[in-house]
């Protein structure tokens, strides 16, 4: 600071004097409440020291005060970064010298997750944040030892997150099921796509047009996907039901042979299907 403010007390009756060991100056030394200017040697030297005395006929009381010179806090909330919509910003604050604590306030809308003053807490964007494309959060000292409050701050923008889409069309076992991919991301690209099958299969591939996937066993699955864009950005996942349906096995019984013409012979329809599915039916004689 530039100066120091001195307020003096002694016993009624007596006139005092301030003086110094320092290089500055004191504004009016025979009054009780005063200000020492700061020089930059005293500074250099660490500390000053500053003495009032009693003045008059009387034997001389003294008493003193050393006034120590720190440096103030450096604070440092971290570099900007992107982060996608969808994430939490992890903090990452430091703050060093003498006063070591301090706390995070935003200009934004979103929440910090653990207390303000923890300098390694979690922030999440709120929308307002993420609609206005980034959002500034702010790091400051507490300000301890007479130090005003140092500040720092941090800007964070926000990457867009990619929106998963497919389509596909349900088929018999043992055929192979078409996809197609329709994901997309409103800035930057899609780099990969992981596929969850639902029969224990899955697929990261970098890839995302139209492919067929075959079915051995019939049945009902769930299909997942999930896209990344190019700057890491992970959507959430898109879930579809699919049904392969079983194929029909087709049999009959006839005797084993009729005499004519004693009348029609007898064909016994013993066609299965796994799922129980309706069937229909056609014989060629």
């Amino acid at each position: 600071n530039a100066t120091v403010n001195l307020t003096g007390t002694v016993t009624p009756g007596f006139s005092t004097n301030w003086t110094t060991s320092g290089f500055g100056t004191i504004t009016a030394p025979g009054s009780l409440s005063t200000v020492y200017a700061i020089t930059p040697v005293d500074i250099s030297n660490g500390y000053v020291d500053i003495f009032l005395a009693t003045t008059g006929i009387c034997p001389i009381a003294e008493d003193s005060l050393r006034v120590t010179f720190i440096a103030p806090s450096q604070v440092d909330a971290g570099p900007g970064q992107a982060y996608c919509k969808n994430t939490l910003i992890q903090l990452n604050g430091m703050i060093t010298g003498v006063e070591t604590t301090g706390s995070w306030s935003t200009t934004g809308v979103g929440s910090f997750l653990s207390d303000t003053t923890s300098l390694t807490g979690l922030y999440q964007p709120g929308a307002g944040d993420v609609a206005a494309g980034g959002v500034n959060l702010i790091l400051s000292s507490a300000g301890g030892f007479g130090c005003p409050a140092i500040r720092d701050t941090l800007y964070i923008t926000f990457n867009d997150i990619p929106t998963a889409a497919f389509t596909f069309t349900n088929v018999c076992q043992e055929t192979n099921m078409p996809f197609t991919d329709l994901s997309s991301v409103s800035s930057g690209t899609i780099t990969n796509w992981n596929w969850n099958f639902g029969d224990g299969n899955t697929a990261s591939n970098t890839n995302g047009n139209a492919f067929t996937k075959p079915y051995a066993t019939f049945g009902n699955y769930t299909i997942k996907l999930v896209a990344v864009s190019d700057s890491g950005c992970i959507s959430d996942t898109v879930s579809h039901p699919v049904a392969v349906h079983a194929m029909p096995v087709a049999d009959f019984s006839m005797p084993a042979s009729v005499c004519m013409p004693n009348g029609p012979v007898a064909f016994v329809n013993n066609t299965t299907i796994g799922d129980n599915a309706t069937m229909t039916y056609r014989w060629n004689f």
